[in-house]
């Protein structure tokens, strides 16, 4: 059975992804997620692209969803209590919920545990680093970056959780309590996937990995970049594939939960 998913934008950041997310889900057969943007600002709101749009502390019926995608960038006001809120709210409804968080270059005003905390698991999304890898020097176009990235992560989770190749068992499992981050490559060459990472990564410490693939990956393909990824990381590691829609424009997107 699929899971049904929403996927709720907070604040500036957040109502950006959903706005892509939004745009995105036109071009697709059916929509994977419902979407909800929340926000204070009411022109920033009125911009948002989403199923819902709704200001902080008005009532939202998260009955029903078996996942809930929460994406934010802490250090905006009140961004992460609105989520916090919110979450708390979908747990009730026995939600598994799940942050995608934006740290940009100055960081945030909170410890890491207490952004974290706030979700059942959460994602790591640095902006800061993403510039650094690109000797960039232009914040925003790294902002740009993740916030693409965000959007198209979740659009191939939210499919594969909706034609039922990705479980919420198998989400709750290798991430619960964990905090992931995202190595992804344009090419099915294992050995350039950690080129593009949205945060630094420390594989000492993954104890739990998600491979994804285009759907066209062949089975030979497939079990070598198994191979190769598992090779990198701790014996411990709880690691599966899945060849999924959507993937594409990357060959390999893995999720290392730590």
């Amino acid at each position: 059975m699929d899971d049904k998913v929403a996927v709720i934008g907070c604040g500036l950041a957040g109502c950006g992804v959903a706005t892509i997310l939004k745009e995105s889900f036109s071009n697709m057969p059916s929509a994977p997620a419902f979407l909800v943007a929340v926000d204070d600002d009411e022109e920033a709101l009125g911009a948002a692209g989403a199923d819902i749009k709704a200001k902080p502390g008005e009532a939202l019926d998260l009955s029903g969803f078996s996942i809930v995608f929460f994406v934010l960038n802490p250090s905006e006001e009140d961004a992460l209590s609105w989520a916090r809120g919110l979450s708390s709210k979908a747990s009730e409804k026995k939600a598994f919920t799940f942050g995608f968080l934006i740290k940009p270059s100055g960081g945030w005003p909170v410890e890491d545990r207490q952004a974290y905390g706030s979700f059942d698991a959460a994602a790591l999304i640095d902006e800061g680093w993403v510039l650094q890898q690109r000797k960039g020097k232009d914040a925003e176009y790294a902002m740009r970056i993740a916030l693409n990235f965000i959007a198209h992560t979740i659009t191939f989770m939210s499919a594969a959780l909706q034609d039922g190749k990705l479980g919420r068992d198998a989400l709750w499992n290798a991430t619960h309590g964990r905090v992931a981050r995202f190595a992804a490559t344009s090419t099915s060459q294992p050995e350039t996937l950690y080129g593009m990472s949205m945060s630094s990564i420390d594989r000492s410490t993954v104890r739990s990995a998600m491979l994804f693939m285009p759907e066209d990956t062949d089975n030979v393909m497939a079990r070598r970049i198994f191979l190769y990824v598992a090779k990198g990381l701790p014996r411990s590691v709880e690691m599966v594939a899945m060849r999924v829609k959507y993937v594409e424009p990357f060959r390999i997107v893995a999720l290392l939960a730590s």
